[in-house]
C-alpha cells in the first residue's frame, strides 16, 4: 500500500511522481521517446542562446545605444500591446510582419537596431530575424518594456 499526500495539488508534483514512477505513465515514456522535430529544436536553442548573448542588452545599454549611436529602436509586439506603453520613439512592427515591412528598417544595415517587447523573449525573435536580413549592429532588449519602465525611462502610451 502506497499513501501519498499532497499539501496544495499534484500539479507541483507531477514531474517528480513521474519521475520516481515512469510504469504509471507508459503513454509518456512513448512521447519522450519520439524525437522532436530537429529544426525545431535548434530554433528554440538558437533563441534561448541569443537572450544570454552579448546582443542581449540591458536597459543602460539601449538608452545608450539611442543616444550616443542614434539606433533605431523596433517594438516587436503586437499593435494594441504597443499602443498600451512602449519606448519612447519606437516604431512597431510586430513579429510576424518583419518580413513584409522590411523596408521601414534603415536603409544603412550597421546602423544600430534595438528590438523590444513586454520580457525579451519576442525580442529575441525579431533580432535574429532581423540579422538573418543582413543587419549587423541588432540588439534585443532583456527585460523589455516592463525593465525600461522599471527604471523611469521614457515611454509613450
Amino acid at each position: 500500500m502506497l499513501v501519498v499526500i499532497f499539501p496544495d495539488n499534484i500539479f507541483k508534483y507531477a514531474s517528480s511522481v513521474m519521475r520516481h514512477f515512469p510504469e504509471l505513465f507508459p503513454d509518456a515514456e512513448d512521447s519522450a521517446a519520439a524525437p522532436a522535430d530537429p529544426l525545431a529544436r535548434l530554433y528554440d536553442e538558437m533563441v534561448r542562446h541569443a537572450k544570454v548573448s552579448p546582443d542581449a542588452v540591458d536597459t543602460a545599454e539601449a538608452m545608450s545605444l539611442m543616444q550616443s549611436k542614434n539606433a533605431f529602436v523596433v517594438d516587436v509586439r503586437a499593435p494594441g500591446r504597443y499602443g498600451a506603453a512602449h519606448v519612447a520613439g519606437a516604431v512597431n512592427i510586430p513579429l510576424m510582419e518583419l518580413g513584409a515591412a522590411a523596408g521601414s528598417l534603415p536603409a544603412d544595415r550597421d546602423r544600430p537596431i534595438v528590438c523590444v517587447c513586454d520580457v525579451g523573449n519576442i525580442s529575441a525573435n525579431g533580432m535574429l530575424y532581423i540579422k538573418s536580413l543582413g543587419y549587423t549592429n541588432v540588439k534585443s532588449l532583456s527585460g523589455g518594456t516592463r525593465a525600461w519602465m522599471m527604471q523611469g525611462l521614457p515611454i509613450e502610451p
